[in-house]
């Protein structure tokens, strides 16, 4: 369904939470749709796509109707499923900074990419300096993004 029809059947969706759990329900059952459209791909590049696609038509339905807040839809997806910042670093800033900790899985795949870049399998690090690389990483890429969008 595209953004107007969405507007058109919920145009209170910024002022009845009724009506707001009913257009986020709607764009999440669609995500499955999406997904068993394109042969019930899996993959998590695919979901990862899709899912941008589903922020994409938020972001135009909430132009469509006055209230709805812009980053809605990716504001719930990391509230719900906060691992997918793993995926799609962009989320991150949606997380609240209470939780903003890492998760066991994320820990250790960044123990791996750090043992690949060190080149050693016997590399260890404290779950705390896994974060603290973390967390440098993200300020750089976040740095890099600020003077990308000030170049052009």
């Amino acid at each position: 369904m595209k953004a107007k029809q969405y507007a058109k059947m919920y145009p209170d969706a910024a002022t009845n939470p009724v009506t707001a759990k009913a257009v986020i329900m709607a764009f999440l059952e669609e995500i499955e749709e999406i997904r068993l459209k394109r042969n019930g791909t899996k993959s998590d590049g695919a979901m990862v796509a899709i899912i941008r696609e589903q922020a994409d038509k938020w972001r135009a339905f909430s132009r469509l109707v006055d209230g709805v807040d812009p980053d809605g839809f990716l504001k719930f997806i990391v509230k719900k499923k906060p691992e997918l910042v793993e995926f799609m670093p962009e989320l991150a800033e949606y997380i609240p900074e209470s939780d903003k900790e890492m998760t066991p899985r994320q820990i250790e795949n960044w123990r791996k990419v750090l043992a690949n870049i060190v080149g050693s399998t016997a590399f260890t690090m404290s779950d705390d300096g896994i974060r603290r690389v973390r967390d440098h990483f993200q300020a750089e890429i976040e740095a890099r993004r600020k003077d990308e969008k000030n170049v052009s």
